[in-house]
């Protein structure tokens, strides 16, 4: 029972604080929950433990250095070079694009991706497009291995790989509810005003690509797995800074 009041009081207060400050919510709900079940003991052990794991502080840096990435992409013109040399069709381009920003945990993500959207046409309403980019936006990152799958396979202590596994078919039946819902009755190609740029368009996806592939490769390879993650991570940062010349 007690667990279970404690579980209600740290909610209550996650979602109340976190209007105004996420990091504060999350350590005050954290803490509520320790003081209802642990001793004072426990608690310092439970944070010392966390304190000076080496394998959590590498996540850390990981989770912090992701953002980054999606902020160079976005600063240098790189997210930008990929959306316009998406010559595609208009369904294919309105659920990409989406789907691909949210692969990067940036401030203002939808802001962001919804502009691009109405280069596919007037003839789609506003609150479609609208729609359209707050749903796919959130499909793709659920099987994306450095989103938010990474810090909860970690903690659950599980391969992040092997989640992807057991999440595919959630991805697959959401993707086919946004296209029914959705894309099923957009039509045509989208506007071509200049000779696609394979480069611009390759790059940039080598860049988000590029992380994971290393991850895995390293880690199948033996290197430990935060230290793979690291690199995969630090090599796509280092891209993003270098091609892009910020």
């Amino acid at each position: 029972m007690l667990i279970w009041l404690s579980f209600v009081i740290s909610l209550v207060l996650l979602l109340y604080i976190a209007r105004k400050s996420l990091w504060l919510a999350m350590m005050t709900s954290a803490l509520v929950l320790g003081i209802f079940n642990l001793n004072p003991d426990q608690m310092l052990q439970v944070v010392k433990n966390t304190i000076f794991d080496i394998p959590i502080l590498l996540l850390a840096v990981a989770v912090g250095l992701i953002p980054l990435i999606g902020g160079g992409l976005q600063r240098s013109g790189l997210l930008n070079d990929l959306v316009n040399n998406l010559q595609v069709k208009r369904q294919v381009f309105l659920g990409f694009s989406p789907a691909l920003m949210g692969l990067l945990p940036i401030p203002g993500g939808a802001l962001l991706s919804a502009p691009m959207l109405i280069r596919a046409g007037d003839d789609i309403s506003g609150d479609s497009y609208a729609a359209i980019n707050v749903w796919f936006r959130h499909i793709l990152i659920l099987i994306y291995p450095l989103g938010a799958l990474l810090p909860c396979a970690k903690m659950a202590d599980v391969n992040i790989y092997s989640v992807i596994l057991y999440v595919l078919p959630a991805f697959i039946i959401l993707f086919l509810l946004g296209y029914f819902f959705f894309l099923r009755n957009v039509s045509g190609d989208m506007p071509s005003v200049h000779k696609i740029n394979y480069k611009k368009l390759f790059i940039p996806l080598m860049i988000i690509i590029s992380a994971p592939a290393i991850h895995i490769t390293l880690s199948n390879l033996g290197v430990f797995d935060e230290i793979s993650l690291m690199i995969g991570i630090s090599v796509s940062l280092i891209l993003t800074a270098t091609i892009g010349k910020l």
